[in-house]
C-alpha cells in the first residue's frame, strides 16, 4: 500500500486534514498518512516549510509502493521538490510522486483510493479529481470542463470485459442529511473490496452514471434524502457487490 505525506505551512492545518482523511478509512486497512508542516523556532512552532523535515518525513513514510505528497502552496511545493534532492537514497526519491491536487479534497480522495489498494498513479489521479464534486455542486465550472478521474482509476485490477452484462439494483437515500462524506467513503471502500466494475446514477437528478469507486464522482451525485440511486455492476463479483451495497443502504449507508 502507498503512503501519503501532507506538506503545509501550518502544522495544525496539516494535522487536521490528516485526521479528517483518517476518518474516511478503517484503521485496520493500515494506511499511513504523515505530516511535514510548519517550522520549529525558539518560540515554538511557526508557519513555514522545511525541506530537510520533508525529506526526513518521506524517508519515514517510505513504502515499496510509493509515497504520494500533497502540498498547499508556494514554498510547500518548493520544499517538497528540494526534499527529493536531500534524500540520500535515490531509489526512495524514485518512489515519490508530488501531486498538484487541492490539499484537503485531494487528500480525502487519495486516502480512500490508497486504502482500497490503488497504485501511486491511480491515487494521484483520484486526488487531482478531488475538486470535481465541489465544481458540480457550486456550478461555477461546467461538468464538461471539470476533470473527474477516469472510470476504474482507483483499482489495481483490470476493468470488467465490455461483453459482461450489467446487473442493477436501486436503493433510496434515507439519511435526513443525504449522502454526505462519510457514507460516500463507506460505499467507495465497499466497492473497492470487490472484483467488479460499478457505476451509479442519481435517478432524481439525472446525474450519472459515474464510477462508484471514486470519492469525487460519488460526492458529485449530490444525493439528498429520498433520492433514488441506481447501481450497476459487472464482472466476477457483480452480484456480491450489489448485495453488499443494498445491505449498506439498509443501514442508511452506516448513518442509522
Amino acid at each position: 500500500m502507498i503512503s501519503i505525506l501532507v506538506v503545509s505551512h501550518s502544522r495544525p492545518l496539516a494535522e487536521a486534514a490528516a485526521a479528517l482523511a483518517s476518518e474516511m478509512v478503517p484503521a485496520e486497512d493500515g494506511l499511513r498518512i504523515g505530516v511535514a508542516a510548519g517550522i520549529d523556532t525558539p518560540d515554538g512552532p511557526a508557519y513555514g516549510t522545511d525541506a530537510a523535515a520533508v525529506a526526513q518525513a518521506i524517508t519515514t513514510y517510505d513504502s515499496p509502493e510509493g509515497v504520494l505528497v500533497l502540498m498547499d502552496i508556494g514554498s510547500s511545493v518548493l520544499s517538497a521538490q528540494l526534499a527529493l534532492e536531500f534524500l540520500e537514497e535515490e531509489e526512495i526519491a524514485d518512489r515519490v510522486l508530488l501531486c498538484s491536487a487541492p490539499l484537503v479534497e485531494g487528500l480525502l480522495a487519495a486516502a480512500v483510493a490508497a486504502a482500497g489498494g490503488a497504485t501511486l498513479e491511480r491515487a494521484a489521479a483520484q486526488a487531482r479529481a478531488g475538486l470535481f464534486a465541489k465544481q458540480y455542486q457550486v456550478a461555477d465550472v461546467s461538468t464538461s470542463d471539470a476533470d473527474p478521474a477516469p472510470a476504474g482509476a482507483t483499482r489495481n485490477r483490470p476493468p470488467a470485459s465490455d461483453d459482461d452484462p450489467w446487473t442493477t439494483c436501486e436503493v433510496e437515500v434515507t439519511s435526513p442529511v443525504g449522502l454526505h462524506l462519510r457514507p460516500v467513503g463507506r460505499i467507495v471502500a465497499l466497492v473497492l473490496e470487490h472484483e467488479a466494475e460499478v457505476r451509479v446514477s442519481n435517478l432524481d437528478t439525472g446525474q450519472g452514471p459515474l464510477p462508484a469507486d471514486s470519492l469525487a464522482d460519488m460526492l458529485s451525485l449530490a444525493a439528498d434524502c429520498g433520492h433514488r440511486l441506481r447501481f450497476e455492476a459487472r464482472g466476477p463479483r457483480a452480484d456480491d457487490v450489489l448485495d453488499a451495497i443494498a445491505a449498506l443502504a439498509g443501514t442508511g449507508f452506516g448513518d442509522s
